[in-house]
């Protein structure tokens, strides 16, 4: 296993639930990547119906362990609204929340009054439609992988500060890696790399469609506890999330390719001063609130925004990567699927849409935010 992030520790514990001989190998420490950047929104109300349904699993197994280790994980929030402004907007979503009732999942549709009596702090009055969704909620990916290493520790073997140096190949299959000092023997070797992930399979002559981008996230507070809900603004385009007294606002992204080894990883002055002004839009308090600090994370595109899951290149070789800046939502899940795949079952996704050979080779392709549900 390599790679140490939500969804490679995610497929390391539903791997070895399996039964199998486990070995992770880390470039740095746990969750020490786009994992710990994340804003971690959990939402049913994606853009397609089997991402809903890997987040209902993954929402799932996060409640799971937030009762099992109480102050140390939680999965938490009042559900998420989602908002939108123009009748366009709202025409584009009205079948997909259709087909998400159809699955049997909680999608309300409310009012702006509505939302204003529960949330007296929200501002509504250029809202058109509402959508809420009272099962979403919120981890931060490190604890999340902390409990999991926890609960590996003694059964997986980790080599944390080993970066991948070679994968290894005898006949032309996967016989194992070398990371750092460590020369690993293994028939199979799964892939969660991440905006690596190119850089990782170009030795093997190998060029993934992946294109890491840029997003941004600024902290807020206020001088009162803040009591909203985690919100998803369609046409302003930014999402928040409350925590006591901060807001976590996030947006920022760059449409263009950046190198994962060489980038910025603070804010830019320009997204700041744009993410005070939306705040304040939907805010009662939001021109008081002050900026607390920030910071911008790397994801990794795909053509099509689904994830590349399954075989990929020389037998024995996995990848489980592509997440658009949905990896925290998707990880538990995307996990017990990565699983399945190593171990040669079928798994519930389509391979026309997540496995990972469906573009045969490089394709390029332009970059779209992720945390979009107008496709």
């Amino acid at each position: 296993m390599v790679g140490a992030g939500a969804v490679g520790m995610s497929a390391a514990r539903s791997l070895r639930q399996r039964g199998l001989r486990v070995a992770v190998v880390e470039r740095e420490g746990p969750a020490a990547g786009s994992t710990s950047r994340a804003a971690g929104i959990v939402s049913v109300l994606t853009w397609d119906e089997d991402d809903a349904l890997l987040v209902k699993r993954s929402a799932e197994v996060y409640r799971e362990l937030a009762t099992r280790y109480p102050g140390r994980f939680r999965y938490h929030g009042d559900g998420m609204l989602t908002v939108a402004q123009r009748q366009e907007t709202v025409e584009a979503m009205e079948p997909r929340v259709r087909s998400l009732k159809e699955l049997g999942l909680a999608v309300e549709d409310w009012t702006p009054a509505q939302a204003k009596e529960r949330w007296p702090h929200l501002k509504m009055e250029d809202a058109r439609a509402l959508w809420y969704t009272p099962g979403d909620g919120q981890v931060y990916g490190y604890d999340y992988v902390q409990v999991v290493l926890e609960e590996l520790q003694g059964h997986v073997d980790f080599y944390f500060h080993h970066p991948l140096k070679e994968i290894l190949l005898e006949g032309g299959d996967v016989a194992g890696v070398k990371a750092g000092d460590a020369v690993l023997r293994a028939p199979r070797v799964l892939l969660a790399t991440g905006v690596w992930t190119r850089k990782v399979l170009e030795p093997l002559g190998l060029t993934i469609p992946i294109k890491p981008y840029r997003t941004q996230i600024s902290v807020w507070t206020a001088d009162e506890e803040v009591r909203l809900p985690i919100l998803h603004d369609l046409d302003l385009g930014f999402y928040w999330v409350p925590d006591g007294h901060k807001i976590i606002f996030g947006d920022g992204t760059e449409h263009v390719e950046s190198d994962p080894d060489q980038w910025k990883d603070y804010n830019d002055e320009d997204f700041l001063l744009s993410a005070g002004e939306r705040l304040a839009r939907r805010f009662i308090f939001g021109e008081e609130a002050r900026l607390q600090g920030g910071w911008a994370g790397l994801c990794d595109a795909t053509p099509d925004r689904h994830p590349l899951l399954g075989a990929y290149g020389p037998q024995g070789l996995f990848v489980a990567v592509g997440f658009n800046g949905f990896g925290i939502m998707r990880a538990p899940a995307v996990g017990e699927e990565a699983a399945k795949l190593v171990v040669g079952e079928e798994s519930f996704l389509p391979k026309e849409k997540y496995g990972a050979t469906r573009f045969p080779s490089w394709v390029d392709f332009e970059i779209q935010e992720g945390f979009n549900v107008v496709r």
